[in-house]
């Protein structure tokens, strides 16, 4: 192969990963997701080889924190059923299950609070903000707190 058509071939690459952006079909989303699996495990791995009060680079800090924070989002998107639950369906939830989304949430806006410290491009302000408003539907003790 030579220079010209390995060129060639990561154009095309290149566009074919280009175009799959923007994909909102459920297969995109499974391979998406799947991806992201692969990485995390990818990422897991090479820190088992690190010791525990190594440092990391800040700015990777921040990019895994904030895939985590979205990632997050996109979870908690889904376990509502991408549609927002009205009072009734959150009363039918049993304790247990809405202790549950509680602490999910509590978990999420911790990340979210950690992250509005540190980035700044606003997103974790943005995702407490979110998380806030779900807690409110899920009438979370711990937001009274806040």
């Amino acid at each position: 192969m030579n220079k010209e058509q390995l060129r060639k071939l990561i154009k095309e690459e290149l566009k074919a990963v280009l175009n799959e952006d923007g994909h909102t079909d459920v297969s995109s989303a499974r391979r998406q997701a799947k991806l992201a699996i692969e990485d995390s495990q990818d990422i897991l791995q090479h820190l088992e080889g690190f010791s525990a009060e190594q440092d990391l680079p800040s700015w990777w800090m921040k990019k895994v924190s904030l895939a985590s924070a979205y990632l997050n989002s996109a979870r908690d998107y889904l376990l509502t059923s991408g549609e927002p639950m009205n009072e009734m369906e959150i009363r039918s939830m049993d304790a247990g299950e809405q202790r549950r989304k509680c602490a999910r949430l509590k978990q999420s806006h911790d990340r979210a609070t950690t992250d509005a410290y540190t980035d700044p491009q606003g997103y974790g302000v943005i995702e407490m903000q979110y998380v806030e408003r779900m807690a409110a539907k899920f009438d979370c003790d711990w937001l009274r707190e806040l």
